[in-house]
């Protein structure tokens, strides 16, 4: 039999136990994302009911002092500003 003179060629792994250890992982990573994903949908039909109730809710209940300051008022177009000039400057506290 030749000697092989590459030192990482004799420590290499047959490509049979490479191949077993690839699906060996696969296997674990697959089981351990399912019991994620099961853990994950136990919580979800409460925190989907909960939503679901919010947005059926289609009644508003208002103070009477709230009813007071209600105003009803015409729909129109105003100028938006992206930016304001200002003096002065903003500092750091670093104290």
């Amino acid at each position: 039999m030749p000697e092989n003179p590459d030192p990482l060629s004799r420590r290499a792994w047959s490509a049979d136990k490479q191949a077993r250890i690839v699906l060996v992982a696969a296997v674990i990573a697959g089981t351990v994302l399912a019991a994620l994903w099961v853990i994950a949908r136990r919580g979800a039909p409460a925190a989907a009911a909960q939503t679901a109730s919010v947005a059926m809710a289609r009644e508003v209940l208002l103070t009477p002092a709230q009813l007071e300051t209600l105003q009803v008022g015409t729909v129109e177009t105003l100028p938006f500003r992206t930016e304001r000039h200002a003096d002065g400057s903003i500092a750091l506290d670093a104290d």
